[in-house]
This record gives C-alpha cells, structure tokens and sequence, in this order.
C-alpha cells in the first residue's frame, strides 16, 4: 500500500491555493509572495517525498498563504477577493489534510474519489457560507471601515480555526 496524499483531495487543494494566489497577487505583490512560498510549502508537503513532515509543511504553507492574504487585505486589497483568497486558503488547508489522512489509513490506491469529492464540495459550501455570513456583517456593520479591520477579523478566524484543530497530529 502506497501511504502518500490521495490523488483528487490534494489537486482540488492546490487548485485553491493556486486561485488564492492569482487573487492576492493582483492586488498585492507582497502578499502574492508570501502566498507563493506559502503554496510552495504546501504543494511539497503533499508530492514531495517527505512522508514524516507531510502534515507540519501543509499546515506551514496554509499559514504562509494566509499571511500572505492578511498583507493583502492590510495593502489595500478590497474585501470581496480578500474573502474569497480566505476561503480558498481554508479549503487548501483542509483538503490537504484530508489528503494527507486518506492517504495514510488507506493508501493511495483506494477508490476514494466519492469521498473526496464530498468532502471538497461540503468544504467550499461551507466556506461560502461562512464569508457570505462575515461579507454580510461587514457591510451592515462596518459602513466604511478600511479593509484592515477585515484582514483583521480574517486573522482571528483563523486563529480559531487553529485552535480547534490542534489535537491534530504532525507526525505521520
């Protein structure tokens, strides 16, 4: 059994950070450099032949990549794409670690295309959801605040994010 990343979670994830990084680069060539390094980390933590640091260089790149979206939204960078480089960046996050997951309990030759594709839809819904309902409170609400205090907000997000998902291991 081959114990590598799973096949469809691990490109639906780099085709996020890919997209996060064609958003942010537009706006910021600061913020676009981070996400790259960032989305560099990430893409070796799934294909390169690093089986015991698989995890540490996925969750380093997502948090580059995020850093990189903050920079962003901290130059300038208008709210909506800011979003969206957030939600992509999450869901980069997450498929990988699925992937990465999938990969270790059934190996990458298990038919796991169903599974992952659920899993890649729910995740996108979700990310979705969840910036329509942050989009909403910042129109209603912030009426004219600069876009930091939403990279801001982004950022606390995310910290919570980390938090909850801290039992995760990095060993492989």
């Amino acid at each position: 059994m081959t114990r590598r990343p799973t096949v469809v979670a691990s490109t639906v994830a780099l085709a996020a950070v890919a997209l996060a990084l064609v958003i942010v680069a537009s706006a910021s060539l600061t913020g676009g450099g981070v996400v790259l390094a960032g989305g560099l980390a990430l893409a070796w933590g799934l294909i390169g032949p690093v089986p015991g640091s698989r995890r540490w260089l996925v969750d380093a790149g997502s948090l580059a990549t995020f850093a990189g979206v903050v920079v962003s939204g901290l130059e300038g960078a208008l709210v909506e794409p800011t979003l969206v480089a957030t939600v992509c960046t999450v869901v980069a996050w997450d498929l990988a670690g699925s992937a990465i997951d999938l990969g270790d309990q059934l190996g990458r030759e298990a038919d796991t295309r169903r599974l992952e594709g659920v899993h890649a839809v729910s995740s996108v819904l979700v990310g979705l959801a969840t910036m329509a309902i942050g989009y909403g409170t910042f129109v209603s609400a912030a009426d004219g605040q600069p876009v930091a205090a939403v990279a801001l907000l982004l950022l606390a997000g995310t910290l919570a994010t980390i938090a909850l998902g801290i039992r995760r291991s990095w060993r492989g």
